[in-house]
């Protein structure tokens, strides 16, 4: 019974020390999922603003659950700056990461490729989560790209 007892003051103890460093992990903004809703090769863009203290930031895009979720062409604009230009990107995560402060300004545009011909295939639900999150410490500014947010974040700390 004593061992169960110093096991879980332990535990909880530990428990209480990881709390801090999981709020830091938080997100500032989203994650808000943006689908395509005007097909074949028409622009969906959207807009979004959201305020952070000054720091290091990521700007978290996942796109899709699977393959064919994913949107054909993308762009990304921060603040004005167009940090991702349109095009096809073949990750299934990609992180922009910078610093920011005050209010922030997010412009997304997404869509699927043009369909050839007159007949047009149904397409899938495509879409993409965004989501910005503070980070700590020192980091690689731009935009780099991934299989999984884990996998993106072990690469760049190595």
């Amino acid at each position: 019974m004593k061992q169960f007892h110093s096991t879980l003051v332990i535990s909880l103890f530990c428990l209480f020390i990881a709390v801090p460093h999981a709020a830091a992990k938080q997100a500032v903004f989203g994650p808000v999922k943006y689908d395509v809703k005007k097909r074949y090769g028409k622009e969906n863009r959207y807009s979004a603003t959201f305020t952070v203290g000054k720091g290091h930031y990521a700007v978290k895009l996942q796109l899709g659950d699977k393959w064919q979720e994913r949107p054909e062409f993308l762009e990304l604009m921060l603040n004005g700056k167009k940090v991702l230009k349109e095009d096809r990107y073949g990750h299934r995560v990609i992180g922009y990461f910078t610093k920011l402060q005050g209010k922030n300004a997010l412009d997304l545009s997404i869509k699927d490729a043009k369909a050839a011909g007159f007949r047009r295939p149904a397409l899938p639900p495509r879409f993409v989560h965004v989501t910005v999150l503070p980070m700590k410490g020192q980091m690689l500014q731009g935009a780099y790209g991934g299989v999984t947010w884990k996998a993106l974040m072990d690469t760049l700390a190595s």
